[in-house]
């Protein structure tokens, strides 16, 4: 799924006209995951180019373990690297290994998990209950991301107040 990028559009339900998309990890994290993948490969390539595996690489344990972290580890860190979080007017949308999406019209319950200045560290989390009970989490990497996710918490909050 590609996202487009910042646009301006009709309000709808009060929620801000303006599109903001941006990273869904902070740049160490997508760093540091490309970084183990490319490890593990370069690792697994050390150990059958030296023989660790023995004569029979396929029989043995080891390798078959190795590869099935290879291929779990692999795809995940191309999903840090890639994932994307959208707010527009509709709704907030993340692209991950599956599309995580919420429309505003749905939120019964919103929540930003973060860490007053550890947000260089731990990536801020927008927990939302929609109806039906569907529980969804974005990952806010992206400042502008967050304070959006912000602003949608307290729309909730007043939603709920006023018995809408």
């Amino acid at each position: 799924m590609t996202l487009p990028g910042p646009a301006s559009s009709t309000s709808v339900d009060g929620q801000s006209s303006e599109v903001i998309e941006g990273y869904a990890y902070l740049p160490w994290m997508r760093f540091a995951g490309m970084a183990l993948a490319i490890a593990l490969c370069f690792w697994m390539v050390w150990l059958l180019a030296s023989g660790r595996f023995g004569a029979s690489v396929w029989s043995n344990p080891l390798f078959g373990w190795s590869l099935a972290a290879l291929v779990v580890i692999v795809p995940l860190a191309w999903q840090l690297r890639v994932s994307k979080v959208r707010v527009d007017s509709e709704g907030i949308e993340q692209t991950w290994l599956w599309p995580k999406k919420v429309a505003h019209r749905d939120l019964v319950h919103a929540k930003l998990i973060q860490v007053p200045g550890l947000t260089w560290l731990f990536v801020p989390r927008l927990y939302t209950r929609g109806q039906g009970l569907k529980m969804v989490t974005f990952y806010c990497g992206d400042p502008a991301i967050a304070k959006r996710a912000q602003l949608i918490v307290d729309q909730t909050i007043a939603r709920y107040l006023s018995g809408r």
